[in-house]
């Protein structure tokens, strides 16, 4: 039987974070305190971002007693708001892609969202240049039409747009190792594409503007296995999917506020401005003990006004299950914590290659909220990308997202510094100063004034507001982090305690919202199969799982990376001739001491090319009959089960009929379903299709190609039967060829 949880309170009066309630989210602590009988379920939440509040209501409502410890004033970490002024101020502007499927489920099935009504679609971005005036629009290419779109953007030339575009389907099919200890895997995207024969500085330049501006951290450190997990989630073509969707209010009343009032609901106890200051584990059960005590008030900017708390106010409690989901710098000190005399084991003392988690990295990115006294004219809705920009810029109107009440008529925008570390001052409202000098270089109609709250500005200072944000993290995914990070579950060593936010390993594996939330159902999943496990019983409430998402397979990556190879090869011609008809106009006759002349350039463009296809059709080759063809991540790739399953990173459950284990990988779209989609693609782009970025409605475009469709759906039918026969074909040979009597596996598709 589970052993009674205890409480210890050092002094006996009670917190005053138990009272503390956010002016917007009323966080209530007596929901969870009503079940007076301990059944062996109580769970400590130990951070209250969005994936220890996803982690709460997975585990609250399959029937667990849920308390979440937040040390801010709100609960959403780095989706959340705070209240200044009476304006919401959002900590950061999010964007939410289509292929969110955990995020889209969470927020309809689970919160009762509107989708509709709540977020915008939104095509592409934009791109300006220093000194230009006018915007480059680039768009999700989801579609033909879009595609071409991109190649005349103008942000590139087409044929090095088009390079841009091959290097991530390139990436993509790549056969990484990732165990995460070879070091010849542990490749950057900068290497990747340095790597490849149809390389050019100009596409390495516009990769790394893209990841510096989204994820904060340039090329040269991104880990290129960690971004083709991203990229092979992205890889939609063609289903006209938008780029993003943006919130149509702050993220505190979009998001957080159903977010709380579904956790209250579900009986969670939230203890909010609560910081923690230890964990232990106890020494007879391995229970974790979980020492916190009130936070100040004055955390949240001004580190240097805190004062020193003593010992004494320090209350714990002890649980049967913690869920570590703090930020990498937090998570790290709970692991390595010294006992200062305290009873119970250190987390590090039970498993020291955690210590590894040291080596992880994070940034904060600086962020103005900028309220004008005016409109500026003919501002576009998107997110636009100040390309050139010293720190990094990026700028979204939220003015026209939002509520029209909220602005009178006036401008507001977002502005967020990607690159913060270049900005030459650590005073805050220099910081801010400096960023908005630096956004009128591109918009010279914005007076930003003199220095910051100078009253002969553009500005409403009153509403305006700068952070830091250094209490607000970014996870960095960087070259060789990925053997670093935490697993959910380590079953032997720490039986009751998981890991979860944007660092723990997921097949999402990139830092996003995405990441966060599968991070945390796939915590609430483990210690769902753990509780039964541990206890003897059945498992508490309906099984917790994970929304699949649909990628490619493998073996149809491989094949479009072969298919596109000589286009390729054609725009790094077309390139190289280019660059060096640039340079003799400019009279630049001589070339550089590694670089290659025109008639070497003729040269070796076909060996290269021929050294790529071999390489490109023997991958192709082995992702058709290779065992694990069917696996959307391939037999190379370590694709993470979720808590439930058999493999690593998941929990080995004991007793199947006790659990009634169950995981499912993604669905997968294999090539002969492929061909057939962009086969139909081609089909209608040649049968007009209206422009779906705009111009046409689906409607419109549904009935002028009804005609169309049904001819190509007798065609779909009968290549469908053949490609299948030859999928069959392929089959048996494999089989034939596979070693030992192993038992047939079921192949995914998706469903029509």
């Amino acid at each position: 039987m589970a052993k009674a949880a205890s409480t210890k309170k050092r002094p006996a009066k009670k917190s005053s974070a138990s009272k503390a309630k956010s002016k917007k989210t009323k966080a209530s602590t007596q929901r969870g305190a009503r079940r007076t009988r301990n059944e062996g379920n109580r769970v400590a939440v130990l951070g209250g971002g969005i994936s220890g509040m996803t982690a709460a209501l997975k585990l609250a409502r399959a029937g667990f007693d849920v308390t979440i410890f937040e040390m801010q004033e709100r609960l959403g970490g780095n989706t959340s708001s705070r209240e200044i002024n009476g304006v919401e101020h959002d900590v950061y502007p999010h964007m939410f892609c289509s292929w969110y499927d955990n995020f889209w489920h969470l927020f309809e099935e689970e919160l009762g969202g509107d989708k509709e009504a709540m977020f915008e679609p939104r095509a592409g971005s934009q791109v300006l240049q220093k000194g230009e005036t006018e915007f480059k629009t680039l768009l999700n290419a989801t579609s033909i039409e879009a595609a071409i779109e991109n190649l005349k953007s103008g942000v590139l030339s087409p044929a090095e747009m088009w390079l841009l575009g091959y290097s991530a389907l390139d990436l993509a099919a790549h056969p990484f190792n990732r165990k995460g200890v070879d070091l010849m895997e542990m490749l950057s995207v900068n290497g990747f594409i340095f790597s490849r024969g149809y390389g050019t500085e100009d596409v390495a330049a516009m990769q790394n503007y893209l990841l510096t501006l989204i994820w904060s951290i340039p090329s040269a450190w991104t880990a290129a296995a960690t971004y083709q997990n991203f990229l092979r989630h992205t890889f939609s073509f063609p289903n006209h999917a938008p780029f993003n969707f943006l919130m149509k209010a702050s993220l505190e009343d979009g998001l957080n506020a159903p977010f709380v009032d579904a956790l209250n609901d579900a009986g969670c106890s939230i203890r909010l401005k609560t910081e923690i200051t230890a964990v232990r584990l106890c020494n007879d059960d391995d229970r974790p003990e979980i020492f916190f005590r009130d936070s100040l008030d004055d955390h949240l900017e001004h580190d240097s006004d805190r004062l020193e708390k003593n010992e004494n106010d320090v209350e714990s409690e002890i649980f049967d299950y913690a869920v570590m989901a703090l930020p990498v710098t937090k998570c790290c000190d709970m692991i390595l914590g010294a006992p200062r005399g305290r009873e119970g084991r250190r987390i590090i003392d039970r498993l020291p290659e955690l210590a590894e988690m040291q080596k992880l990295s994070s940034v904060s990115i600086p962020v103005v909220d900028l309220y004008l006294n005016r409109k500026l004219d003919d501002f576009p809705s998107d997110h636009i990308a100040l390309a050139g920009s010293k720190y990094g810029l990026t700028v979204l109107d939220i003015s026209q997202l939002w509520r029209d009440e909220d602005f009178d008529g006036k401008t507001a925008l977002v502005l967020a510094a990607s690159e913060g570390a270049a900005i030459p001052s650590v005073e805050l409202e220099r910081q801010g100063e400096l960023m908005l000098q630096e956004f009128a270089e591109f918009f010279p109609e914005f007076n930003p004034g003199k220095h910051w709250k100078d009253e002969d500005s553009d500005v409403d200072w009153h509403k305006s507001w700068i952070r830091s944000n250094k209490h607000y993290q970014l996870f960095l995914n960087d070259t060789g982090s990925w053997a670093h990070r935490p697993q959910t579950l380590y079953e032997d060593a720490l039986p009751r305690f998981v890991f979860a936010g944007d660092c723990v390993r997921t097949d999402t594996d990139m830092a996003t919202v995405e990441g966060a939330i599968q991070g945390g159902i796939q915590a609430a999943a483990a210690i769902q199969a753990q509780d039964a496990i541990l206890n003897g019983h059945a498992r508490r409430g309906a099984p917790i799982e994970i929304v699949p998402h649909t990628v490619y397979s493998t073996a149809t990556l491989r094949f479009a990376a072969l298919f596109y190879l000589p286009a390729t090869y054609v725009a790094y011609a077309m390139a190289a001739y280019d660059q060096w008809k640039k340079r003799m106009e400019e009279g630049e006759h001589s070339i550089g001491e590694n670089e290659f002349t025109m008639a070497e350039y003729c040269l070796l463009i076909p060996l290269q090319f021929t050294i790529d296809w071999w390489k490109a059709a023997y991958w192709f080759g082995r992702s058709l009959i290779g065992e694990n063809n069917e696996d959307p991540l391939g037999g190379r790739i370590m694709y993470l089960p979720m808590a439930g399953g058999r493999g690593e990173g998941g929990p080995r459950l004991q007793s199947e009929e006790m659990v009634d284990p169950k995981y499912d990988h993604d669905h997968v779209i294999g090539l002969p379903e492929a061909i057939l989609k962009v086969a139909l693609e081609v089909l209608e782009y040649a049968s007009g299709r209206e422009d779906p970025h705009g111009r046409g409605s689906e409607a419109e475009t549904v009935r002028q190609h009804d005609a169309v469709d049904d001819v190509v759906d007798i065609a779909v039918n009968l290549i469908g039967k053949g490609l299948r026969l030859g999928e069959s074909l392929v089959e048996g040979y494999a089989n034939r060829r596979s070693r030992g009597n192993q038992p047939r596996r079921r192949r995914h598709r998706v469903k029509r």
